[in-house]
């Protein structure tokens, strides 16, 4: 029953791209995988291919304490304990593109885009707090921290998109307003806010995006 479905499935694309009638792409995004994030977009299609409507979902999911780490204290290796900084969060995002190239039944396309994502995250972190036992004695224990902070980034890209057959490979170079809601906790022992590619980073930043996928239907 399965291998019949795919067959009736590819069938279907086949037959649509045949009448040059697929208009939904389902892609991910390479770009956001050093930010350990996994971005899935869908992108629609007015049938003359002159407008596209992007709408896409991205879950942060990974361990990080690169530049992000900050001990207020300095770090005594024989005592402190170092843990990694835990990062989550679910966010969404849409972008509206139109196509500027003179033949849009053209395999090459580039596309001017404006976008807005806003990103959700949970930030579980670690500091290594002095404990006095019966003075002079003292011991550190890590303490754990956890906050939560949003950040919206409205976007302007050019994009240049290659879609052979069902296939749709696409880069975007562009720039990106940031505004970041950083609580001073975080602000106080970490700096997740310092460089413009930080995850909490407000103002101008460059962006990127590397997506692949397929014309579905």
């Amino acid at each position: 029953m399965k291998k019949l479905s795919l067959i009736i499935l590819l069938l279907f694309i086949q037959n649509a791209k045949a009448q040059d009638s697929t208009v939904f792409a389902l892609l991910g995004n390479l770009a956001q995988l050093p930010y350990q994030c996994f971005e899935l977009d869908g992108v629609l299609s007015t049938p003359d291919k002159k407008y596209q409507l992007l709408a896409g979902v991205h879950l942060t999911d990974g361990y990080t304490n690169a530049q992000q780490a900050r001990n207020v204290k300095p770090f005594e290796a024989a005592f402190m304990k170092k843990a990694s900084d835990k990062i989550q969060g679910l966010g969404f995002g849409g972008q509206i593109r139109m196509n500027l190239s003179n033949n849009p039944n053209s395999r090459w396309k580039m596309y001017a885009a404006l976008g807005a994502n806003r990103y959700n995250y949970n930030l579980k972190f670690y500091e290594n707090a002095y404990v006095y036992d019966q003075p002079p004695f003292y011991h550190y224990t890590v303490a754990v921290h956890k906050e939560k902070f949003t950040r919206v980034a409205l976007d302007a890209q050019l994009i240049f998109n290659y879609s052979p057959g069902v296939l749709f490979f696409e880069t975007g170079l562009g720039l990106a307003y940031n505004q970041s809601n950083i609580p001073k906790a975080i602000e106080d022992y970490r700096t997740y806010h310092t460089s413009n590619m930080d995850y909490g980073f407000t103002g101008l930043s460059p962006i990127f995006s590397i997506r692949m996928g397929a014309w579905l239907f």
